[in-house]
C-alpha cells in the first residue's frame, strides 16, 4: 500500500458519501459533516498540511483541548471525538491507514453519569387526568402520551407513523427507525383504547374535505394553505415537542418526549425485561 498524502477534505467527502450510501439519516450526516469541517478548519489554523497524517492522536488531542477551552459541553466534545474515531476506523477499513491511528483509548473525555429522569406514577396520573376531556386535541394528546409511554418511541418515529403502520389486531406499530431500519413495537390495551378513540371519533374532524393524510397524528390548527386555515397537516417533531412544553408550563411538571423514553426503559427493566430486548425495542443499532 503506497503512502499517499490524501487531503483531509477529499477523505471527508468520501466518508460522507459512504454514510449516505449506508442509509444514515440526514440529521446524522449533517452532524458528522459539521465535525469533519470543524476539524479540518482547526488543522488549517494550526498550520498543518491538511492531509491524512493529521488525523493522529496528537492533533486530535489538541483539537479536543481547544473545544474544552472554548467551553463546549463535555457531551459535545465526546461526540466530536467519537465522529473522528469513526472516520479513522472507516479509513483504516478502506486501507488508507495500515493501522487505525485513533484506536487507542484515552481520547474520549469522561462524562459523569447522571441518572436518567423519568415520570413518577403520580405525575403520569396528573397528565392523563389533564387530557381526559372529550375534545379532539385532548384525545390526540392523550393517545400520543400513552403511546410514547408504552413504546419508548423517538419523536421522529412517532410523527412518521401512518394509519397503515398500525396493526389493530396485534396492538403493534411498524416503525422506521434510524438508518431506515424497520421494527415492530407493541402497546397496551389502554393505549389502544385511547388511540382508537382519537382515530375513529376525532381525527376525521380535522381533515380538510377532499384531502387524505396518512399520518396518524394531525395538527389541530395553526397552518395555512392558500391563505385559508387548515388543520389536517401532519404533526411535526417540533409540534410534538411544543405539546409537552406547554404541558410543562400548565402543570409545572418537567416534561419532554425523551423523558417518556427514559420512563419506558425504566419500567421495562423494573418488570424483568432484558437489556438486549430493550435495545431492540428502542431501535438501538448495537445490542
Amino acid at each position: 500500500m503506497a503512502n499517499i498524502s490524501y487531503p483531509l477534505a477529499v477523505l471527508a467527502e468520501n466518508y460522507i458519501a459512504y454514510l449516505k450510501g449506508n442509509g444514515r439519516s440526514p440529521h446524522t450526516i449533517s452532524g458528522f459533516r459539521r465535525v469533519l469541517t470543524s476539524f479540518e478548519g482547526f488543522v488549517q489554523e494550526a498550520g498543518e498540511a491538511g492531509i491524512k497524517d493529521d488525523l493522529c492522536p496528537e492533533v486530535v488531542a489538541a483539537y479536543r483541548a481547544q473545544l474544552v477551552a472554548r467551553k463546549y459541553r463535555l457531551s459535545s466534545v465526546r461526540f466530536q471525538i467519537q465522529v473522528l474515531k469513526a472516520w479513522s476506523a472507516y479509513l483504516t477499513e478502506e486501507q488508507i491507514f495500515r493501522t487505525d491511528p485513533l484506536a487507542r483509548r484515552g481520547l474520549l473525555p469522561k462524562i459523569p453519569k447522571a441518572l436518567p429522569k423519568f415520570l413518577a406514577p403520580e405525575e403520569r396520573d396528573r397528565i392523563i387526568e389533564h387530557w381526559s376531556h372529550p375534545d379532539a386535541t385532548s384525545a390526540r394528546n392523550l393517545a400520543i402520551f400513552c403511546l410514547l409511554l408504552d413504546t419508548g418511541l423517538r419523536v421522529s418515529e412517532l410523527a412518521s407513523i401512518t394509519l397503515s403502520d398500525v396493526d389493530w389486531q396485534r396492538n403493534e406499530i411498524k416503525v422506521w427507525g434510524k438508518g431506515s431500519k424497520e421494527r415492530r413495537v407493541g402497546f397496551g390495551r389502554r393505549t389502544a383504547r385511547y388511540l382508537r378513540t382519537y382515530v375513529d371519533f376525532h381525527r376525521h374532524r380535522v381533515e380538510a374535505p377532499g384531502l387524505s393524510e396518512e399520518r396518524v397524528f394531525l395538527c389541530h390548527g395553526g397552518h395555512s394553505r392558500d391563505g385559508q386555515e387548515t388543520t389536517d397537516e401532519p404533526l411535526s417533531d417540533h409540534g410534538l415537542k411544543l405539546i409537552f412544553r406547554r404541558l410543562s408550563e400548565k402543570l409545572g411538571v418537567k416534561m419532554h418526549p425523551h423523558k417518556l423514553r427514559h420512563t419506558f426503559s425504566t419500567d421495562f427493566l423494573n418488570h424483568g425485561g432484558s437489556v438486549a430486548d430493550l435495545q431492540r425495542i428502542l431501535g438501538h443499532e448495537t445490542p
